[in-house]
């Protein structure tokens, strides 16, 4: 291509040499242009192919948190069901004691209601016939209350856990007669029930009541049975 220029600029044909000129400018803002577009291609390819690989990056993110997404649910509801079974075991299970323990108080009562009402039966027998072996009788029976009476006060308090005790702390002057009288008043009982559960009379129960209400300083608006329920709970 030079040799070609000098060839025309020596034969003088200077319109030759500035088409020539021309054209070899022009060919090579082709070359140029092609080596750009060339080069702008690749670019673009190279761009194209890092978008595609971060589109499908990005895909495989958002997969990967929807799948961490669904397994942190499913764990959630899984331990959700299961800390709401274990809830209603409990429930079911501490509702199967209590009624086991009110069981075991009303068992109790009822045995220490006939055993008393067996000494009522047998002192009766007594006054009308004074026999030793009566007598004898009647000493087992009675003997026979105090381990009743043990029982009686670990049923009530594992059923009522702390009542005693806090009414210990708040009036220390009870009495054993005292705390079963509370009891037996917290259980709902009748006069008449509670009169041959301890053994002694309605009229005993009665005075017994009167002197509790003195104990607690009780109003005469205050009713003794609301009160004593009161004290169930802490």
């Amino acid at each position: 291509m030079q040799l070609l220029a000098r060839s025309y600029a020596a034969a003088g044909d200077r319109r030759l040499l500035d088409i020539y000129t021309e054209a070899a400018d022009m060919h090579d803002t082709i070359v140029q242009r092609q080596s750009d577009d060339f080069l702008l291609g690749m670019d673009f390819k190279y761009r194209t192919s890092q978008l595609k690989n971060e589109k499908i990056s990005l895909q495989n993110e958002v997969r990967a948190k929807r799948q961490r997404i669904a397994y942190i649910t499913v764990i959630s509801v899984l331990i959700v069901v299961a800390l709401l079974l274990f809830i209603i075991m409990h429930n079911r299970n501490n509702k199967r004691q209590i009624r086991l323990k009110q069981q075991n108080i009303d068992t109790l009562l009822a045995e220490r209601i006939a055993l008393n009402t067996r000494i009522e039966e047998l002192n009766q027998v007594l006054t009308d016939n004074n026999t030793e072996t009566l007598r004898r009788q009647v000493l087992q029976t009675i003997l026979l209350e105090k381990e009743d009476e043990s029982c009686f006060r670990k049923s009530f308090n594992d059923l009522y856990p702390g009542f005693i005790d806090r009414l210990r702390c708040e009036y220390p002057g009870l009495t054993a007669g005292n705390e079963l009288l509370c009891m037996l008043i917290a259980l709902n009982r009748r006069n008449d029930e509670i009169a041959l559960a301890l053994g002694i009379s309605k009229e005993s129960v009665t005075t017994s009541r009167y002197r509790l209400r003195s104990r607690f300083n009780l109003s005469k608006d205050t009713d003794l049975n609301d009160f004593i329920k009161s004290r169930l709970k802490p």
